[in-house]
């Protein structure tokens, strides 16, 4: 999911990025665990 944190009442909210499920941790994701996110702008999703 894709969309915009509360800023508490500031202009321009910041973007965030959810991506939840049990399906994470069959991958070997834990909870707390930094990740990187690298955007490819020639991917065109």
């Amino acid at each position: 999911m894709c969309g915009y944190r509360p800023n508490r009442g500031q202009p321009d909210p910041l973007p965030q990025l959810t991506i939840k499920g049990c399906w994470l941790e069959a991958l070997g994701f834990r909870t707390g665990q930094p990740v990187i996110v690298t955007a490819d702008h020639r991917a065109g999703v």
